[in-house]
């Protein structure tokens, strides 16, 4: 029962922070939906979002039992990783239109999340999301639901990069939830 509710936090936490990262894309043109609902994004993106927070607890759950615990992480690095991803964002907002000024921004940004993300197993993860996201991306744009205003070949080529730093805020929010849940119950 505790990981029901813990799956559950993760999916309205997951669709809430991904829908509020999405709408700055929105906001700034970064990117539009073909059948917008809300504020400029569809409702599909809510569900998207949170089961993709799932899959990705999942993941590190699978990880954690087959490779043993990550090191432990607290509220304020949560913080810090998702005031890093906000920042690129916002870069991705802030630059719309301006590619390589854009890549170039957020390079900083993804050098200092592998860094403070050490551990061989996080930074594995990191890659492997940097090459899943956009793929991923790649496929539903293809299919019309929404498109990026400048992309390269379907997406900017700076959304790898971008990936990497909202790789390490999942890493850290999966952590620290996950902790929570196995130390005092506070998250189911």
């Amino acid at each position: 029962m505790k990981k029901i509710v813990t799956y559950l936090i993760v999916f309205v936490f997951g669709s809430l922070l991904g829908m509020f990262y999405d709408f700055i894309h929105v906001v700034y043109g970064v990117l539009y939906y073909t059948h917008p609902h809300f504020y400029g994004e569809s409702l599909w993106v809510f569900p998207e979002f949170g089961l993709a927070a799932v899959q990705f607890t999942f993941w590190m759950e699978i990880i954690i039992w087959k490779t043993g615990r990550f090191e432990e992480t607290n509220l304020k690095n949560c913080i810090y990783n998702a005031l890093l991803l906000l920042m690129g964002y916002l870069i991705t907002g802030w630059f719309v239109g301006n590619n390589l000024l854009t890549f170039l921004l957020l390079i900083p940004f993804a050098l200092f999340t592998l860094v403070i993300h050490k551990e061989k197993r996080e930074r594995f993860i990191i890659l492997v999301t940097a090459i899943v996201g956009p793929l991923n991306e790649m496929l539903i744009s293809s299919t019309g639901f929404f498109n990026y205003n400048f992309p390269t070949f379907i997406v900017p080529y700076w959304l790898p990069v971008l990936w990497i730093i909202a790789a390490g805020f999942f890493i850290e929010m999966t952590k620290y939830l996950i902790s929570l849940r196995n130390t005092n119950g506070t998250i189911a």
